[in-house]
């Protein structure tokens, strides 16, 4: 064929080097290759590929193919209802862009040079890279990437972060930093087990002593020879930490059984393993106490596995410790700093065997792994471990998730599990699964908590048939949309960071919802009718409590979205009265649904906690296992809902609002809550409707912009909204209330203390306005002459609405 033929033909004849039929609307030839239609340049060419111009030719073809790779990401992150709607519109092979109306309303304000979007040209505009956006630039955009500095600590956090968003609220930054020092003080004095605990480690000075010969030996001080001749003593001394003999199998049996009723746990412990190490190592001492045998130096590579029954132990020795009435007196901070010396010695040990000096068995690596995370994931997820709050303002926590997932590379559990240990057994491969899936859970929620990459890529979440649930689908889309944020985080143009936002993340978002079958409001219903006397029902009450750790997490990230879209526009100072008022109303509709999602879930605990099958069911433990997701959830809402209360609040120095705190009357909050809201009631002559969380987690009013300002306008009112949270607040304090647990842990935690007090000043100040007046700004204090002491000691000892002792 020649030159001039093949240029007067097209790519699917040229491939296969035969004269083109001319068939319309394709030829034969590129219909058997499966070429598009468009790239067939007879009859009716649109790309004029019969050019003897090669690069125009190529450049043409590399346009198209750009543009078909954002057709198809478009389709993948649609709905499956606006799949349908597409797919209604197929005719002739082309596919009509037509745009829901909602999308089309909000295109017109991204696009204000076009009455309406334009649509001939087969592309799909919420993925234009040159939409002729009106540029906004925001050269200093606070939003962006920042440095936070912190006790000697450089950490970098990204604009996904709490800490970004809260510190662009610069008034209500100022007024929880002053808040946060005084818990700091308060703290001291009222984690009274910490103290108590802290106190019976300090005394336990042979301890101390082998804990400073085996670092010594760590850092290569003291000779490494003498590390065996240390190991029984130290053995003897965790022993007697330990609880009777009897307690301890009673625990390890009560944990196994909690891991067989959940149907999907997200940290699973292989059960023979456990009970083989406990066989071997582990046995019953004359008195009923524990004792340890291990043989030094042969079986030092047991260490791992003794480690782990112990961090077992001391997990469920902790939910023990929370009973009001407690049945033992065994400190589970102790058996923790015993794993901690435990994982010490097994690294000295590593450097004298030459066997595993460069290598580790692969159980005994796993096991390694498994004792790490019980350690100091207690320590650092734990709502009552040490490092729970220090390391959450330091960065430590996301440090140390990578620290744990650096192990598990090492033990391979980032390959393909069921090739890798293949010889092992369905139960162990599925434990390991477990493990990997859980570890990913976790870096999702410290990069969205610090704003970073997730260290765990997206190829190395694989797919395994007997562990695919709504957990791990989720956990990977929401493993992506980090991904898929961060590449458009560093758009300096808010109009197309919104469009990117709206038409790629938030579907992705819902789809990692829609995995679960029932909506949020019906898992609640089911759980506050719950029958607790049929113990057939413990499995559902299980699985279904787990689901809200992911949906919390979805939920605070969807927010965080829409703030996001909300905030750039504020800070170009953007007239576009619409977006602003879309990204405010959804921003408040998903803060709110948090704020009373979590009520909502100690709800259902209520009558669970008195119930004479509470710890059958799990109610402590199940709890706490959702715990730190709520708190980071509740406290990334609660940045932008008390943000927009607090700047229209009748404030005029905001610097010293603390100190209207303890000029306040010393009345409940609860009291002046009903007050407000008998007196709205009657101004508006009708009763005061809240929003119900079905009426939050809605979905499909997103999409409808008529009816999502109709009914939602009222969150533009602050008041409306300090009512609403406020309420939800008095009613989480009551549901705290029960004689059996201790629920310190959240009463006391310091993202929820500190926003149930700053709402109640809220309360304060509004309630004064309403009914005594515009309040004065006038203070015998001056900002200045602040004595964090004497506020201190005024807030432990008055009987105000700061009073810790009496709060909860």
């Amino acid at each position: 064929m020649s030159q001039a033929a093949m240029n007067a033909v097209c790519i699917g004849c040229r491939l296969r080097r035969k004269r083109c039929d001319r068939k319309r609307p394709i030829c034969t030839s590129c219909l058997e290759l499966n070429i598009s239609d468009d790239l067939c340049i007879y009859p009716d060419t649109k790309l004029q590929l019969a050019s003897k111009d090669s690069k125009i030719t190529l450049d043409m073809l590399r346009n198209k193919n750009k543009d078909l790779k954002k057709e198809y990401e478009l389709l993948q992150n649609l709905s499956p209802n606006q799949i349908k709607l597409l797919s209604s519109n197929l005719n002739d092979n082309h596919l009509t862009h037509k745009i829901p109306p909602y999308q089309q309303e909000i295109l017109q304000h991204l696009h204000p040079n076009h009455a309406q979007p334009i649509q001939d040209d087969n592309k799909p505009h919420q993925l234009q890279e040159n939409s002729q956006y009106p540029k906004q630039s925001s050269p200093n955009n606070e939003l962006l990437t920042t440095i936070k500095f912190e006790k000697n600590i450089h950490l970098h956090i990204g604009s996904l972060s709490w800490e970004t968003l809260f510190r662009s609220e610069k008034d209500t930054y100022k007024l929880c930093m002053q808040f946060d020092e005084l818990l700091d003080l308060i703290k001291t004095r009222h984690d009274k087990m910490s103290k108590n605990f802290t106190l019976e480690m300090d005394t336990d000075s042979r301890f101390q002593q082998l804990k400073q010969l085996l670092l010594s030996m760590l850092i290569g001080k003291i000779p490494l020879n003498s590390v065996y001749s240390t190991m029984d003593e130290l053995l003897e001394i965790i022993a007697n930490r330990l609880p009777p003999y009897d307690m301890v199998m009673t625990l390890v049996d009560r944990f196994f059984i909690m891991i067989r009723i959940q149907q999907n746990v997200m940290l699973e412990v292989n059960e023979d393993a456990i009970y083989e190490t406990i066989g071997q190592c582990f046995s019953k001492g004359p008195n009923g106490r524990v004792q340890i045998n291990v043989k030094f130096p042969e079986e030092w590579v047991k260490i791992p596995g003794i480690s782990l029954v112990l961090g077992i132990v001391a997990q469920m020795l902790f939910q023990v410790n929370q009973l009001l009435n407690p049945i033992t007196s065994a400190n589970h901070l102790l058996i923790l700093d015993s794993i901690q010396l435990l994982l010490v010695a097994f690294s000295i040990f590593r450097r004298f065997d030459i066997r595993y000096r460069d290598i580790m068995i692969p159980e005994v690596a796993i096991q390694f792994l498994q004792a790490f995370i019980f350690f100091s994931g207690f320590d650092t997820y734990n709502p009552l471990g040490r490092e729970h709050e220090r390391s959450d303002k330091t960065g430590e926590n996301l440090i140390l998730v990578w620290r744990m997932i650096t192990y598990a590379r090492a033990a391979y559990l980032n390959k393909d599990i069921d090739v890798v240990y293949k010889q092992k057994t369905k139960e162990y491969r599925r434990s390991l699964k477990s493990i990997w899936y859980w570890l990913a859970f976790l870096d999702v929620s410290e990069s969205i908590e610090f704003g970073t990459k997730t260290k765990i890529q997206r190829e190395e979440l694989f797919y395994y048939s007997d562990h695919s649930n709504e957990y791990t689908r989720s956990i990977t889309l929401l493993n992506e949309l980090i991904y898929d944020y961060q590449q458009l985080e560093n758009l300096d143009d808010p109009l197309e960071f919104i469009n990117k936002t709206e038409f790629i993340l938030i579907p992705k978002a819902n789809q990692a919802l829609n995995q679960f079958p029932n909506s949020v409001n019906d898992d609640l219903t089911t759980l506050h009718h719950m029958d607790f006397d049929n113990l057939s029902l413990v499995h559902k009450f299980m699985s279904t409590v787990q689901t809200f750790s992911i949906r919390l997490t979805t939920y605070a990230l969807i927010h965080t979205y829409y703030y996001q879209c909300y905030k750039r526009l504020e800070l170009t100072n953007s007239e576009n009265e619409f977006l602003r008022k879309r990204y405010y109303l959804l921003s408040m509709k998903y803060g709110l649904l948090v704020f009373e999602l979590i009520p909502a879930i100690f709800s259902a605990y209520k009558r669970l906690w008195g119930h004479e099958h509470s710890s059958t069911f799990g109610s402590l433990g199940t709890i706490i296992s959702i715990f730190n997701t709520m708190k980071s959830a509740f406290r990334r809402v609660t940045i932008f809902v008390g943000g927009r209360i607090f700047e229209n609040l009748p404030i005029q120095d905001r610097s010293i609002a603390i100190l209207k705190l303890f000029q306040m009357d010393n009345v409940d909050d609860k009291t002046l809550l009903n007050d407000l809201i008998r007196h709205e009631n009657q101004v508006n002559n009708s009763q005061l409707q809240f929003f119900q969380i079905y009426d939050l987690e809605d979905p499909q009013i997103d999409l409808q912009n008529d009816l999502l300002f109709k009914k939602f306008e009222i969150l533009l009112d602050y008041k409306f909204v300090m009512l609403t949270c406020s309420r939800t607040m008095c009613d989480l304090v009551d549901y705290l209330k029960n004689s059996v647990y201790n629920l310190n842990f959240v009463s006391l935690n310091r993202a929820f203390f500190i926003a149930i007090k700053i709402l109640s000043f809220f309360l304060r100040i509004h309630h004064s306005q309403t009914f005594k007046g515009i309040f004065h700004e006038t203070f015998g204090i001056k900002e200045s002459e602040l004595n964090l002491k004497v506020l201190y000691e005024r807030a432990i000892h008055s009987k105000g609405n700061f009073d810790i002792e009496d709060f909860f």
